[in-house]
Formats: C-alpha cells, structure tokens, sequence
C-alpha cells in the first residue's frame, strides 16, 4: 500500500503536464490522428492512445475538456 498518491504530474516518471493531456483529449476528439498527436509531444502512439482509453491519466476529468 503507498502512503502517498504520485498521480499525474506528482509522479516523477510523468512525460506529460495535465494540461498537455488535456491538450491531448481535445485534440483526439477534434479528430486528430494519434500518430500526429504523438510526434506533437514526443510521444509514442501508444501513450496517447492509452491517455485517450483512459489507461493513465485517469484522472482528468471529462468538464476540463473543450466542448
């Protein structure tokens, strides 16, 4: 069990900002390909698509997403 939650940017593994993955999210939706999103932030397209499915970064909440 930890005693301390290193989610998001709290992690010192973390590639990515929240807002960044908010970026991210608002793009995919507006319909950008996860290959060009990735090259955007030097990524892989398997980290976006895992940002997008919601495997990390589950805790971006949905109302910080553009609509």
């Amino acid at each position: 069990n930890r005693l301390v939650s290193n989610q998001g940017e709290k992690n010192p593994r973390a590639k990515l900002t929240k807002n960044q993955v908010i970026e991210i999210l608002n793009l995919s939706k507006k319909g950008v390909k996860n290959k060009d999103i990735a090259t955007l932030f030097n990524i892989t397209k398997s980290y976006v698509s895992n940002i997008i499915n919601k495997r990390t970064w589950k805790n971006i909440n949905p109302e910080n997403l553009i609509q």
